[in-house]
């Protein structure tokens, strides 16, 4: 008990404040509910539903990243906000699919939220700034500031079996 109350005495306020904010986050996490959306897309059913002539928002996220919880709390409200439009809403876990996904999308970080639109991908990027409000000007109108990339696409049997072959021969 001595060492670890001389320990405290060596903090300053400011880091004694930290540590008991990073408590409270902490276990405010634990009371968060998991992430479920109501419709979850992986690299099997992707481009069966994501296709050129839809439109879909899709929240990609990792189930035990507590910015993506608070990010999906959020997020959930959005399709009640803008039920008028025809977007389709679901997430893809990035823990679930394959790294190959994971560069092709361009997801190594999360939460990320990306508008697909007429074969074109938008990408919301503004970290701090999740709100359904924020969203829906961006699905209205802000999406058309940027600059739309194409709809990626996953290496092919033959590219994968190149890949491994070379790898192979590598080492």
């Amino acid at each position: 008990t001595i060492l670890v109350h001389c320990q405290k005495a060596n903090k300053t306020e400011a880091e004694l404040a930290e540590e008991a904010r990073e408590r409270v986050e902490i276990e405010e996490f634990k009371k968060v509910p998991p992430i479920v959306v109501d419709f979850a897309l992986n690299e099997t059913n992707f481009f069966d539903y994501v296709t050129s002539d839809s439109e879909w928002f899709i929240f990609f996220y990792n189930p035990r990243c507590r910015y993506c919880k608070k990010a999906f709390r959020e997020w959930q409200k959005l399709p009640q906000a803008i039920k008028d439009k025809n977007i389709k809403f679901a997430g893809v876990d990035v823990v679930e699919v394959t790294e190959d996904f994971r560069r092709a999308f361009k997801t190594n970080w999360v939460p990320q939220f990306k508008y697909f639109k007429k074969g074109k991908v938008y990408t919301y990027d503004v970290d701090a700034n999740r709100t359904v409000e924020l969203w829906k000007e961006f699905l209205e109108i802000g999406y058309k500031n940027l600059t739309a990339e194409p709809m990626p696409r996953l290496p092919t049997q033959l590219e994968l079996a190149f890949r491994e072959f070379k790898a192979f021969f590598r080492e």
